[in-house]
Order: C-alpha cells, then structure tokens, then sequence
C-alpha cells in the first residue's frame, strides 16, 4: 500500500492521451515540471502511442488530445496538441519514447499548480514498483492502478522488465502504454522509466519498460532543458536533507555571535 498523498501525486501527473478525430484511447502520459523549465511543461509517453500503425511507426496521428486532471472538480479536461516536434520522438522498439512540449500556463488553466516528482536512475535494493494508466478494459474511461515488482534490467538493449503481481490479462493492459513507471521507496516515490509494452505467458507476466535517462538524450539533442536526477532516499538521506542540511549549515556560520550583537 503507498500513502494518500503518493497516490494522489501520482493521479495529478497521469494523463490520458486520445485520437483526436476518432476520441478513442491510445494511451497514458506522465506530465513533468520543474522550475528550470520556466514557461514549459513536459508530458513523456511511449512513442507508439503517437501512431496510428503502433510498432511500424510510418503513420504518426496529426493531433492528440490530452485529457488533464483537475484535482478541485475531480473532472478532466482536454487540451488539443497538433505541433508536436518529431525531433522529441524515438521511433524504435528498443528506443520507445517520446515528449510533448506544452505551454505551462495551458496546463495550469486545468491542473492548478503542478505538482513536481523527483527523477531517479537508480533504484539501489528497492523493488517496488507503482503504475498508473487508462486500460481498454475500462474503455479508458477510469484511471486504474498496478503494483509490478522488479525483474531484470536487459541485456543488449537499455531496457527494463518488471513482473506484474495482479492476476491481468494482456487486454487488461492494453492502454498502460506511456504511463509513468514510479520506484517506490519508504520516503518517497520516483520517476523511473516509462511503461511500454506487455508480454503474457505462462510462468509470469511481463512488463517492458524505457529507462528515463532516454529523455535527457532528446532533450538534449534539442538544446531543451534536460529533466533533473535526484539522490535516492535512503533513511530519509535524499535530496531535500542534503539542500536543508547546507542552508542550516550557511544560516549557523553567518549568524553574528554573541560578541558582535
């Protein structure tokens, strides 16, 4: 089980992604902001998602709707993107990734302020793994959870795999694509990879899934502002204590001393 506030920071940064002509689902995305990115915000899927051939990756959709949630109403909202840079978007099996540019403010219109999660590269021991997404067997109507563990990083391409706990068929699935894959740890939750493709079989079901290093690789490429690494937490030893350690640190050695007061 996660807290309700992992949870509901969870539920604010997935995105269901739609056909624009058709309506129809076509995937999860992960939205991301930091201050760095100033008037910008980032929205990570897989790119199949973004095409109407999937694993052929010829026909790309000319738009795609983005439905937002808004945590005050507790309803989504659409937002219509028909400029994404096909420079953000890797067309490959093995290479699965895409991002979407958006206006800050036309995010904010619908989300309010953008909650913020921290990205992370390793996982040290933790296992735990937590995915939100849009599943066809809801017709992706209802956000809905899975909690996969760790299998194995890959060998010969840089990918991951993670075996699905809860007892889903592969049409179940279906609609997951693009979501956020989120480490789970006793602090806090990290952003970790991105949900790409299901296998079911027999012995165990698995899960595909990007590394989020791919994106500093784009947006790299692409002079953008590349999405900060965080410290994995261990006994509450991340990012946060070490910034907070150094100000109280700073504060301590400018204070006057009594001598001078």
């Amino acid at each position: 089980m996660i807290s309700d506030k992992k949870d509901r920071l969870i539920s604010q940064l997935t995105v269901r992604l739609k056909n624009s002509e058709t309506k129809t689902v076509i995937g999860t995305g992960v939205l991301y902001y930091e201050k760095k990115l100033k008037g910008n915000a980032y929205i990570f899927t897989a790119a199949h998602c973004l095409f109407k051939d999937k694993d052929s990756f010829k026909h790309r959709l000319d738009s795609v709707t983005v439905d937002l949630y808004n945590h005050t109403t507790d309803t989504y909202a659409p937002i219509i993107l028909d400029n994404i840079d096909d420079e953000l978007i890797l067309k490959n099996n093995d290479k699965d990734i895409a991002i979407m540019v958006v206006q800050k403010k036309k995010i904010e219109k619908i989300t309010g302020t953008i909650p913020t999660v921290e990205i992370s590269i390793e996982r040290q021991n933790y296992r735990n793994f937590i995915v939100k997404g849009f599943p066809k067997a809801t017709q992706g109507k209802e956000l809905d959870v899975i909690f996969p563990v760790w299998k194995q990083k890959m060998t010969g391409v840089n990918k991951f795999q993670l075996e699905l706990t809860e007892n889903y068929s592969d049409f179940y699935t279906q609609g997951f694509s693009g979501s956020g894959v989120f480490l789970h740890t006793n602090e806090t939750v990290y952003l970790y990879g991105i949900f790409t493709r299901f296998r079911s079989e027999e012995k165990g079901k698995v899960i595909y899934c990007q590394f989020i290093s791919l994106i500093n690789h784009l947006l790299s490429n692409k002079f953008l502002p590349e999405i900060t690494i965080s410290y994995i937490s261990n006994n509450g030893l991340n990012a946060h204590f070490f910034k907070n350690h150094i100000i109280k640190s700073c504060l301590l050695y400018t204070s006057p001393s009594p001598r001078d007061s």
